[in-house]
């Protein structure tokens, strides 16, 4: 049995009713500032609105369909593949396709995704699903970590990786217009 005096006992439940109550003032005030950020949310969604579409890498004397990006939604989520080229080897350049791996964008806009390593091919796939189901020459063996934002029409990119094979330590992207 609780062997606490009975005047601690009623301290005790007191005490706990003035903590509930208290609380349950927090969990309103926390409900309310929940409330205020849905907007922020909404926010978010849409701004993906202005990734959404097929983006090709701007660099003089490149064919510029040989590095590209295509960001698409599937129900509510984001997904984006990257199309490059990677050179070297007896057959070169091989193309390559990979879907991004941990896609995000923060708030302030920027947006940044990891390449994982890229399956190799001697033609450019036209889809990702096409990638898939064509047998490459191997693999890139290395990842692209992706970081930047839109800077006007232009999605200004900053590339790194452990082995130092970016294709551009900076690279600039411009929508593709339909044909």
């Amino acid at each position: 049995m609780d062997k606490v005096p009975k005047a601690n006992r009623r301290w005790r439940v007191a005490h706990a009713e003035r903590w509930a109550t208290r609380m349950s003032r927090v969990f309103k005030h926390i409900a309310i500032l929940v409330a205020l950020a849905a907007p922020t949310a909404i926010f978010a969604a849409d701004a993906w609105d202005s990734f959404i579409g097929t983006w090709v890498y701007e660099s003089p004397g490149v064919d510029e369909r040989d590095e590209r990006l295509e960001f698409d939604r599937v129900n509510d989520a984001v997904i984006a593949v990257y199309f490059g080229m990677e050179f070297g080897g007896e057959r070169s350049p091989y193309y390559t396709a990979a879907r991004v791996n941990e896609l995000s964008l923060d708030v302030n806009g920027r947006i940044s995704f990891i390449i994982p390593p890229r399956k190799l091919f001697g033609e450019r796939p036209a889809t990702f699903d096409q990638a898939e189901a064509i047998l490459g020459y191997g693999f890139t063996g290395s990842e692209l970590k992706m970081r930047g934002r839109l800077e006007g029409e232009t999605l200004v990119l900053q590339c790194s990786s452990e082995q130092n094979v970016c294709p551009r330590a900076e690279m600039g992207f411009r929508r593709e217009i339909p044909r």
